[in-house]
Protein backbone atom coordinates (compact mmCIF):
# COMPACT_ATOMS: atom_id res chain seq x y z
CA UNK A 1 0.00 0.00 0.00
CA UNK A 2 1.19 3.49 -0.85
CA UNK A 3 0.35 6.66 1.08
CA UNK A 4 -0.74 9.56 -1.13
CA UNK A 5 -2.74 12.79 -0.75
CA UNK A 6 -4.08 12.15 2.74
CA UNK A 7 -5.06 8.61 1.87
CA UNK A 8 -3.82 5.17 0.95
CA UNK A 9 -3.58 3.54 -2.46
CA UNK A 10 -4.94 0.04 -1.79
CA UNK A 11 -4.06 -1.25 -5.25
CA UNK A 12 -3.13 0.10 -8.67
CA UNK A 13 -3.38 -0.92 -12.33
CA UNK A 14 -1.34 0.51 -15.20
CA UNK A 15 -3.45 1.02 -18.33
CA UNK A 16 -0.92 2.65 -20.69
CA UNK A 17 1.65 5.46 -20.66
CA UNK A 18 -1.10 8.00 -19.91
CA UNK A 19 -3.52 6.37 -17.46
CA UNK A 20 -3.37 4.30 -14.30
CA UNK A 21 -6.37 3.33 -12.18
CA UNK A 22 -6.19 2.97 -8.41
CA UNK A 23 -8.38 2.14 -5.47
CA UNK A 24 -7.70 5.02 -3.11
CA UNK A 25 -9.06 5.38 0.39
CA UNK A 26 -9.06 8.24 2.86
CA UNK A 27 -11.12 8.09 6.04
CA UNK A 28 -14.32 6.59 4.62
CA UNK A 29 -15.37 4.49 1.65
CA UNK A 30 -12.76 4.08 -1.09
CA UNK A 31 -12.65 6.00 -4.35
CA UNK A 32 -11.57 5.07 -7.83
CA UNK A 33 -8.36 6.99 -8.42
CA UNK A 34 -7.92 8.19 -12.01
CA UNK A 35 -4.21 8.93 -12.31
CA UNK A 36 -2.90 11.02 -15.19
CA UNK A 37 0.68 9.81 -15.53
CA UNK A 38 1.69 12.63 -17.87
CA UNK A 39 0.58 15.30 -15.41
CA UNK A 40 1.28 13.21 -12.28
CA UNK A 41 -2.16 14.05 -10.96
CA UNK A 42 -4.79 11.77 -9.40
CA UNK A 43 -8.51 12.51 -9.39
CA UNK A 44 -10.58 10.43 -6.93
CA UNK A 45 -14.18 9.68 -7.99
CA UNK A 46 -16.87 7.54 -6.41
CA UNK A 47 -17.33 4.09 -7.84
CA UNK A 48 -20.87 5.11 -8.80
CA UNK A 49 -19.16 7.01 -11.65
CA UNK A 50 -18.78 3.61 -13.34
CA UNK A 51 -22.50 2.82 -13.38
CA UNK A 52 -23.06 4.68 -16.64
CA UNK A 53 -21.95 2.09 -19.19
CA UNK A 54 -21.88 4.68 -21.98
CA UNK A 55 -19.38 6.92 -20.23
CA UNK A 56 -16.08 7.78 -21.97
CA UNK A 57 -13.04 8.93 -19.99
CA UNK A 58 -11.00 11.66 -21.68
CA UNK A 59 -7.45 12.34 -20.50
CA UNK A 60 -5.39 15.32 -21.65
CA UNK A 61 -1.67 14.67 -21.84
CA UNK A 62 1.33 15.97 -23.77
CA UNK A 63 0.95 19.03 -26.02
CA UNK A 64 -2.82 19.21 -25.68
CA UNK A 65 -3.43 15.69 -26.96
CA UNK A 66 -6.40 13.74 -25.58
CA UNK A 67 -6.66 10.00 -24.96
CA UNK A 68 -10.10 8.40 -24.74
CA UNK A 69 -11.08 5.24 -22.86
CA UNK A 70 -14.42 3.50 -23.29
CA UNK A 71 -16.14 1.85 -20.37
CA UNK A 72 -15.26 -1.58 -21.81
CA UNK A 73 -11.56 -0.78 -21.34
CA UNK A 74 -12.10 0.64 -17.86
CA UNK A 75 -14.29 -2.26 -16.70
CA UNK A 76 -11.62 -4.90 -17.23
CA UNK A 77 -9.10 -2.89 -15.23
CA UNK A 78 -11.57 -2.12 -12.45
CA UNK A 79 -12.37 -5.82 -12.16
CA UNK A 80 -8.65 -6.55 -11.81
CA UNK A 81 -8.38 -3.94 -9.05
CA UNK A 82 -11.36 -5.37 -7.18
CA UNK A 83 -9.97 -8.88 -7.58
CA UNK A 84 -6.76 -7.74 -5.91
CA UNK A 85 -8.62 -5.90 -3.14
CA UNK A 86 -10.80 -8.95 -2.45
CA UNK A 87 -7.72 -10.91 -1.38
CA UNK A 88 -7.56 -8.72 1.72
CA UNK A 89 -9.05 -10.62 4.66
CA UNK A 90 -10.47 -7.55 6.41
CA UNK A 91 -12.26 -6.46 3.22
CA UNK A 92 -13.74 -9.93 2.78
CA UNK A 93 -14.88 -9.98 6.40
CA UNK A 94 -16.57 -6.60 5.96
CA UNK A 95 -18.36 -7.83 2.82
CA UNK A 96 -19.56 -11.00 4.53
CA UNK A 97 -20.87 -9.20 7.60
CA UNK A 98 -22.61 -6.52 5.54
CA UNK A 99 -24.28 -9.19 3.41
CA UNK A 100 -25.76 -10.74 6.56
CA UNK A 101 -26.86 -7.31 7.84
CA UNK A 102 -28.70 -6.55 4.59
CA UNK A 103 -30.32 -10.00 4.65
CA UNK A 104 -31.46 -9.45 8.22
CA UNK A 105 -32.91 -6.02 7.45
CA UNK A 106 -34.95 -7.42 4.57
CA UNK A 107 -36.15 -10.41 6.59
CA UNK A 108 -36.78 -8.77 9.98
CA UNK A 109 -40.43 -9.81 10.45
CA UNK A 110 -43.21 -7.31 11.14
CA UNK A 111 -45.42 -8.40 14.02
CA UNK A 112 -49.22 -8.65 13.75
CA UNK A 113 -51.03 -9.15 17.06
CA UNK A 114 -54.69 -8.96 15.94
CA UNK A 115 -56.44 -10.79 13.07
CA UNK A 116 -58.32 -7.58 12.29
CA UNK A 117 -55.03 -6.01 11.21
CA UNK A 118 -54.95 -8.36 8.22
CA UNK A 119 -58.00 -6.58 6.77
CA UNK A 120 -55.65 -3.92 5.42
CA UNK A 121 -52.02 -4.07 6.48
CA UNK A 122 -50.23 -0.70 6.48
CA UNK A 123 -47.16 -0.24 4.30
CA UNK A 124 -44.92 -0.50 7.35
CA UNK A 125 -46.00 -4.13 7.80
CA UNK A 126 -45.45 -5.00 4.14
CA UNK A 127 -41.85 -3.79 4.02
CA UNK A 128 -40.40 -7.12 5.07
CA UNK A 129 -40.22 -10.57 3.53
CA UNK A 130 -41.89 -12.01 6.65
CA UNK A 131 -44.83 -11.38 8.98
CA UNK A 132 -44.85 -12.75 12.53
CA UNK A 133 -48.51 -13.65 13.09
CA UNK A 134 -49.21 -13.72 16.84
CA UNK A 135 -52.95 -13.17 16.46
CA UNK A 136 -53.67 -16.64 17.91
CA UNK A 137 -51.37 -16.01 20.88
CA UNK A 138 -47.63 -16.32 21.39
CA UNK A 139 -47.83 -20.09 21.81
CA UNK A 140 -49.40 -20.47 18.36
CA UNK A 141 -47.39 -17.87 16.47
CA UNK A 142 -46.22 -18.47 12.91
CA UNK A 143 -44.02 -16.79 10.32
CA UNK A 144 -45.92 -15.91 7.14
CA UNK A 145 -43.92 -15.48 3.91
CA UNK A 146 -44.43 -12.17 2.07
CA UNK A 147 -43.05 -13.34 -1.26
CA UNK A 148 -43.93 -15.55 -4.19
CA UNK A 149 -43.01 -19.16 -3.33
CA UNK A 150 -41.52 -21.38 -6.02
CA UNK A 151 -42.22 -25.11 -6.35
CA UNK A 152 -38.73 -25.83 -4.99
CA UNK A 153 -39.33 -23.65 -1.94
CA UNK A 154 -42.85 -24.87 -1.21
CA UNK A 155 -41.72 -28.04 0.58
CA UNK A 156 -40.04 -25.97 3.32
CA UNK A 157 -43.37 -24.61 4.58
CA UNK A 158 -46.21 -25.98 6.69
CA UNK A 159 -49.66 -25.76 5.11
CA UNK A 160 -53.08 -24.60 6.21
CA UNK A 161 -55.21 -24.70 3.09
CA UNK A 162 -53.75 -22.10 0.73
CA UNK A 163 -51.70 -20.55 3.53
CA UNK A 164 -47.99 -21.33 3.91
CA UNK A 165 -46.17 -20.73 7.19
CA UNK A 166 -43.21 -21.60 9.38
CA UNK A 167 -43.73 -22.25 13.08
CA UNK A 168 -42.20 -19.67 15.41
CA UNK A 169 -39.59 -21.44 17.57
CA UNK A 170 -39.33 -18.80 20.31
CA UNK A 171 -39.83 -15.06 20.10
CA UNK A 172 -40.58 -14.09 16.52
CA UNK A 173 -37.71 -11.82 15.39
CA UNK A 174 -34.93 -12.27 12.82
CA UNK A 175 -32.93 -14.50 15.17
CA UNK A 176 -35.88 -16.88 15.29
CA UNK A 177 -36.28 -16.77 11.51
CA UNK A 178 -32.66 -17.88 11.22
CA UNK A 179 -33.08 -20.33 14.10
CA UNK A 180 -35.93 -22.03 12.26
CA UNK A 181 -33.47 -22.90 9.47
CA UNK A 182 -35.71 -21.53 6.73
CA UNK A 183 -33.16 -18.96 5.48
CA UNK A 184 -30.48 -21.64 5.03
CA UNK A 185 -32.95 -23.86 3.17
CA UNK A 186 -34.04 -21.08 0.83
CA UNK A 187 -30.43 -20.14 0.06
CA UNK A 188 -29.60 -23.78 -0.64
CA UNK A 189 -32.20 -24.14 -3.41
CA UNK A 190 -31.93 -20.65 -4.93
CA UNK A 191 -28.81 -18.70 -3.93
CA UNK A 192 -29.36 -16.41 -6.90
CA UNK A 193 -32.49 -15.13 -5.18
CA UNK A 194 -31.75 -15.45 -1.49
CA UNK A 195 -28.04 -14.65 -1.26
CA UNK A 196 -26.54 -13.12 -4.40
CA UNK A 197 -28.57 -9.84 -4.46
CA UNK A 198 -27.56 -9.12 -0.87
CA UNK A 199 -23.92 -9.94 -1.60
CA UNK A 200 -23.86 -7.69 -4.67
CA UNK A 201 -25.49 -4.88 -2.69
CA UNK A 202 -22.99 -5.42 0.13
CA UNK A 203 -19.87 -5.21 -2.06
CA UNK A 204 -21.34 -2.35 -4.07
CA UNK A 205 -22.16 -0.36 -0.96
CA UNK A 206 -18.75 -0.93 0.63
CA UNK A 207 -16.96 0.26 -2.51
CA UNK A 208 -19.15 3.35 -2.82
CA UNK A 209 -21.46 2.57 -5.70
CA UNK A 210 -24.86 4.25 -5.62
CA UNK A 211 -27.72 2.61 -3.77
CA UNK A 212 -29.94 1.80 -6.73
CA UNK A 213 -29.30 5.27 -8.11
CA UNK A 214 -29.38 7.15 -4.80
CA UNK A 215 -26.46 8.52 -2.81
CA UNK A 216 -25.61 6.11 -0.01
CA UNK A 217 -22.12 7.26 0.92
CA UNK A 218 -23.02 7.78 4.60
CA UNK A 219 -23.92 4.10 4.92
CA UNK A 220 -20.72 3.13 3.10
CA UNK A 221 -18.59 5.34 5.35
CA UNK A 222 -20.22 3.86 8.46
CA UNK A 223 -19.27 0.34 7.34
CA UNK A 224 -15.60 1.26 6.99
CA UNK A 225 -15.76 3.00 10.36
CA UNK A 226 -17.06 -0.24 11.88
CA UNK A 227 -14.09 -2.05 10.37
CA UNK A 228 -11.66 0.53 11.75
CA UNK A 229 -13.16 0.28 15.24
CA UNK A 230 -13.34 -3.53 15.02
CA UNK A 231 -17.10 -3.42 15.54
CA UNK A 232 -18.23 -5.60 12.63
CA UNK A 233 -20.47 -7.54 14.99
CA UNK A 234 -22.28 -4.30 15.86
CA UNK A 235 -22.85 -2.79 12.40
CA UNK A 236 -26.65 -2.90 12.59
CA UNK A 237 -26.79 -1.55 16.16
CA UNK A 238 -24.39 1.31 15.37
CA UNK A 239 -26.33 2.63 12.37
CA UNK A 240 -27.85 6.05 12.96
CA UNK A 241 -28.67 9.29 11.18
CA UNK A 242 -28.40 9.34 7.39
CA UNK A 243 -26.52 6.02 7.34
CA UNK A 244 -29.56 4.31 8.87
CA UNK A 245 -31.88 6.02 6.37
CA UNK A 246 -29.63 4.89 3.49
CA UNK A 247 -29.57 1.30 4.75
CA UNK A 248 -33.35 1.21 5.17
CA UNK A 249 -33.87 2.54 1.65
CA UNK A 250 -31.53 -0.08 0.18
CA UNK A 251 -33.32 -2.79 2.17
CA UNK A 252 -36.68 -1.78 0.68
CA UNK A 253 -35.28 -2.26 -2.83
CA UNK A 254 -33.91 -5.68 -1.87
CA UNK A 255 -37.30 -6.71 -0.43
CA UNK A 256 -39.05 -5.81 -3.69
CA UNK A 257 -36.42 -7.60 -5.78
CA UNK A 258 -36.50 -10.84 -3.79
CA UNK A 259 -40.30 -10.78 -3.37
CA UNK A 260 -40.99 -10.52 -7.11
CA UNK A 261 -37.96 -12.50 -8.25
CA UNK A 262 -39.66 -15.26 -10.24
CA UNK A 263 -41.68 -13.13 -12.64
CA UNK A 264 -39.35 -10.16 -13.13
CA UNK A 265 -38.30 -11.82 -16.37
CA UNK A 266 -41.78 -11.17 -17.79
CA UNK A 267 -41.61 -7.45 -16.91
CA UNK A 268 -40.47 -5.74 -20.11
CA UNK A 269 -39.22 -2.16 -20.21
CA UNK A 270 -38.89 0.55 -22.85
CA UNK A 271 -38.22 4.27 -22.96
CA UNK A 272 -40.60 6.22 -25.19
CA UNK A 273 -41.48 9.87 -25.71
CA UNK A 274 -45.24 9.10 -25.67
CA UNK A 275 -46.17 6.10 -23.50
CA UNK A 276 -49.92 6.63 -23.94
CA UNK A 277 -49.73 6.79 -27.73
CA UNK A 278 -47.42 3.78 -27.88
CA UNK A 279 -49.58 1.55 -25.69
CA UNK A 280 -52.83 2.55 -27.41
CA UNK A 281 -51.25 1.69 -30.77
CA UNK A 282 -50.50 -1.78 -29.37
CA UNK A 283 -54.10 -2.40 -28.32
CA UNK A 284 -53.92 -1.34 -24.67
CA UNK A 285 -56.68 0.68 -23.02
CA UNK A 286 -56.32 3.02 -20.05
CA UNK A 287 -57.94 1.79 -16.84
CA UNK A 288 -56.74 3.92 -13.92
CA UNK A 289 -54.12 6.42 -12.86
CA UNK A 290 -51.80 6.84 -9.88
CA UNK A 291 -49.93 9.93 -8.72
CA UNK A 292 -46.55 9.08 -7.20
CA UNK A 293 -44.58 11.63 -5.23
CA UNK A 294 -40.82 12.15 -5.60
CA UNK A 295 -38.89 9.37 -3.88
CA UNK A 296 -41.42 6.57 -4.42
CA UNK A 297 -39.89 5.20 -7.64
CA UNK A 298 -37.32 7.87 -8.51
CA UNK A 299 -36.00 11.32 -7.77
CA UNK A 300 -39.00 13.08 -9.36
CA UNK A 301 -42.78 12.69 -9.12
CA UNK A 302 -44.67 10.60 -11.68
CA UNK A 303 -48.12 10.10 -13.12
CA UNK A 304 -48.50 6.34 -13.68
CA UNK A 305 -51.30 5.07 -15.92
CA UNK A 306 -52.39 1.42 -15.77
CA UNK A 307 -53.41 -0.29 -19.04
CA UNK A 308 -54.92 -3.63 -20.09
CA UNK A 309 -55.08 -5.17 -23.57
CA UNK A 310 -57.85 -7.69 -22.87
CA UNK A 311 -55.52 -10.47 -24.06
CA UNK A 312 -53.77 -11.26 -20.79
CA UNK A 313 -51.28 -8.36 -20.71
CA UNK A 314 -51.09 -5.29 -18.48
CA UNK A 315 -48.87 -2.23 -18.85
CA UNK A 316 -47.73 0.88 -17.01
CA UNK A 317 -46.97 4.23 -18.58
CA UNK A 318 -44.87 6.42 -16.26
CA UNK A 319 -44.65 10.12 -17.09
CA UNK A 320 -42.18 12.04 -14.94
CA UNK A 321 -42.65 15.61 -13.80
CA UNK A 322 -39.21 17.10 -14.35
CA UNK A 323 -35.74 16.03 -15.42
CA UNK A 324 -34.06 12.83 -14.26
CA UNK A 325 -30.96 10.84 -15.16
CA UNK A 326 -32.79 7.56 -14.55
CA UNK A 327 -34.31 7.32 -18.04
CA UNK A 328 -34.95 9.14 -21.32
CA UNK A 329 -38.54 10.00 -22.21
CA UNK A 330 -41.27 8.12 -20.37
CA UNK A 331 -40.99 4.67 -18.79
CA UNK A 332 -43.15 1.91 -20.27
CA UNK A 333 -43.55 -1.45 -18.53
CA UNK A 334 -45.58 -4.49 -19.61
CA UNK A 335 -46.09 -7.95 -18.13
CA UNK A 336 -48.43 -10.93 -18.12
CA UNK A 337 -51.61 -10.28 -16.17
CA UNK A 338 -51.17 -13.62 -14.36
CA UNK A 339 -47.77 -12.48 -13.08
CA UNK A 340 -49.18 -9.10 -12.07
CA UNK A 341 -51.78 -10.93 -9.97
CA UNK A 342 -48.97 -12.93 -8.32
CA UNK A 343 -47.28 -9.64 -7.47
CA UNK A 344 -50.48 -8.31 -5.90
CA UNK A 345 -50.76 -11.43 -3.72
CA UNK A 346 -47.10 -11.33 -2.69
CA UNK A 347 -47.30 -7.66 -1.68
CA UNK A 348 -50.55 -8.24 0.20
CA UNK A 349 -48.76 -10.35 2.87
CA UNK A 350 -51.99 -12.15 3.71
CA UNK A 351 -54.02 -8.94 3.63
CA UNK A 352 -56.07 -7.19 0.95
CA UNK A 353 -54.15 -6.24 -2.21
CA UNK A 354 -52.98 -2.64 -2.49
CA UNK A 355 -52.49 -1.87 -6.18
CA UNK A 356 -50.62 1.38 -5.67
CA UNK A 357 -48.17 -0.37 -3.35
CA UNK A 358 -47.62 -3.15 -5.90
CA UNK A 359 -47.06 -0.72 -8.79
CA UNK A 360 -44.34 0.98 -6.75
CA UNK A 361 -42.92 -2.35 -5.57
CA UNK A 362 -42.64 -3.80 -9.09
CA UNK A 363 -40.84 -0.73 -10.43
CA UNK A 364 -38.48 -0.80 -7.45
CA UNK A 365 -37.82 -4.50 -8.10
CA UNK A 366 -37.00 -3.72 -11.74
CA UNK A 367 -34.68 -0.88 -10.73
CA UNK A 368 -32.92 -3.05 -8.13
CA UNK A 369 -32.48 -5.87 -10.64
CA UNK A 370 -31.01 -3.54 -13.26
CA UNK A 371 -28.68 -2.00 -10.68
CA UNK A 372 -27.53 -5.41 -9.40
CA UNK A 373 -26.77 -6.53 -12.96
CA UNK A 374 -24.60 -3.47 -13.56
CA UNK A 375 -22.77 -3.61 -10.23
CA UNK A 376 -22.23 -7.38 -10.50
CA UNK A 377 -20.50 -6.90 -13.85
CA UNK A 378 -17.88 -4.78 -12.08
CA UNK A 379 -17.54 -6.42 -8.64
CA UNK A 380 -17.93 -10.09 -9.61
CA UNK A 381 -14.31 -10.99 -8.70
CA UNK A 382 -15.13 -10.13 -5.06
CA UNK A 383 -18.25 -12.32 -4.89
CA UNK A 384 -18.20 -15.68 -3.11
CA UNK A 385 -18.36 -18.48 -5.62
CA UNK A 386 -16.36 -16.49 -8.17
CA UNK A 387 -12.97 -16.91 -6.52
Amino acid sequence: MEQRENGTILCSKEIDDVLALQIWRGSGAPRLGIYNKAKERMKPVRFSWLEDGARVLKMKHKRGQTAEYSMDVLEDSVRDLIRELSRDLSFRSLCLKTTVVLQDMAMEPRIVMDKKDFALLPESKRKSLWITDLSEGKDDGVFLPCFDISDQEDSFFERNGEERFVEVPRGGDIRDIRGAGIVTKLVSVDPGRWYMPFQIASVGTILGFSMVGSDGIDFADSLWEALRKRRLANIAEDLDGQAKVDASKLSSFMVSLVRHWHYLGSLSYRDHHDSDGLLKSEGFARKRRFDLSAGQIGDISYVVTFYEDGQGKVALGCKGNGRTSMHDGEMVFAMDESDYNKALRADACGSAPDELYTVVSLIKAWRANRWCDRVKRLVEPALMGHR
